[in-house]
This record gives structure tokens, sequence and C-alpha cells, in this order.
């Protein structure tokens, strides 16, 4: 995923239509060789910021003409769609595909699929970061857009499952040659992003920020597993009293 489609994918959700299908791209050696940081992220979090400034400029009202548009056929999409971006869906599918494809003696797949979850992961955490200094109140919890209030327990900024949806997509996208793989994939992180603003649990501005974290955190992520642990990274799952906790590493 270069910032070129890492932007189509901030747009996608500020129109939360379907985009056009884009074909996937494999990381060349010359991309490898370049600093994890480049003039490319600059421009892309230019992009990415004026995206959310327009979408927050915008949030009541796309919210409400979001929401005016439903009915039966939009609830169901809705709930589909969600599971895209819950990591409570993400995180066992992922571990599956890992212990088969390990068991069965398929490494390449395997280091593949440990490379896509330690990019959502890291996706994950640094929305967490945000969502928990933002503050900002949900459109049930407040009908004002702009009200944060720091460090107060609000998440609603920026969309965990957005980030999630975008991260999983552009993590497999940087794994595959397969065209069609990209062409299902952002279009169904888009439609994750609109169920957000449907169920009146995200303000569009929210669902963009996830959509531009997710998708290049993920992406740059991933590409240092590749440079880095081209094998794979070990993962250690850790039974806790509501759960289990996963935990990546690698070897430097």
């Amino acid at each position: 995923m270069t910032a070129a489609r890492a932007l189509l994918a901030a747009a996608l959700c500020v129109t939360l239509v379907p985009a056009a299908p884009c074909g996937a791209q494999a990381v060349p050696d010359s991309v490898r060789a370049r600093p994890l940081l480049s003039r490319d992220d600059a421009w892309f979090a230019a992009g990415a910021a004026a995206a959310v400034a327009i979408a927050a400029t915008n949030d009541g009202g796309w919210s409400r003409r979001i929401a005016a548009s439903d009915g039966g056929g939009a609830r169901d999409a809705a709930k589909v769609a969600k599971q895209f971006g819950n990591h409570l869906v993400i995180a066992p599918a992922l571990l599956a595909v890992d212990g088969a494809a390990r068991l069965t003696g398929h490494a390449r797949l395997a280091a593949a699929t440990e490379r896509v979850a330690f990019a959502c992961a890291s996706a994950g955490v640094v929305t967490t970061a945000i969502k928990l200094s933002a503050g900002r109140f949900r459109p049930h919890e407040s009908s004002d857009p702009g009200r944060f209030e720091p460090f107060s327990g609000h998440d609603s900024f920026p969309s965990g499952h957005t980030t999630m949806a975008f991260s999983l997509a552009a993590a497999i996208d940087a794994e595959t040659r397969t065209p069609w793989v990209p062409a299902v994939l952002y279009p169904a992180a888009t439609l994750t992003a609109w169920s957000r603003v449907r169920d009146h649990v995200h303000w569009p501005s929210d669902v963009v920020a996830g959509a531009a974290i997710g998708g290049w955190v993920s992406y740059r992520a991933n590409q240092w597993a590749q440079r880095r642990r081209p094998d794979g990274l070990w993962a250690v799952v850790l039974p806790q009293r509501d759960g289990a906790s996963v935990r990546f590493g690698a070897a430097f």
C-alpha cells in the first residue's frame, strides 16, 4: 500500500462509499531499503489531516444524512460489516490460520499471518492511545461533535473498528499479489466505517481518522516485519480472567 493508496482509503471514508478496485502491490526491494518514514509519509499525514478536518466540519450533517437512510437492509448490512473491524473476530481468525499453517508445514503462510497480526496490533495500540487521550464523546453520548474531555474515559476518536478493518486490509494487501484482494478488502473496510456512523457510535471524522491510522501504521509495521522477520514472529497467548491476550515478539 503506497501513500496514494492510503489517501484513497481515507477518501473512501469521507464519502462512505466503496471505491473502485485497486490492484495489489508487492513490496519491492527498493521500498524495503527505504527508511521507515519518508517524504511520502509526510504527504500522507498532510492529506489525512485535511481529510479528517473536512469530515470534522461536516460531522453533524453527514451523521444525520447517513441516519436518514436507515432501513432493515441497512441494519443487516451494518451488523455484518462491523464484524470486519471486530478484534474479537479478527484475532481468533488469525490465530487459527497461523496455527493451522504451522501444523501443516506452510511456513510462508504462517509467517505472513503473523506479520498481519503484528501490523493490526500495532495500529490498535496507536488508536487506543489516541482514544484515551482525546476523550471525545460519542454521538449517543452528546449531540455536540466538538465535545472533547481528555482522559475522561470517553473514546469516540478515532474509530477502533475502522482502524482494525483498514489495518487488516492494508496488511493482507502488502502480503499478496492477488489482484482481487484489495478490491474486496478496502470496500469491506469502508462498509465497516459506514456501519459505525450508521449505528450512531462514531462521528464521520472518527472513521476517517481510524482509516488513516489503520492503513498507515499497519503498512509500515508490516514493512518493518518483512525486513526484519521474514520467517515470522513468535506469539504467546496469555490466559486472563476475562479472556486472553496475545503478545508478539521478534528477535533483533
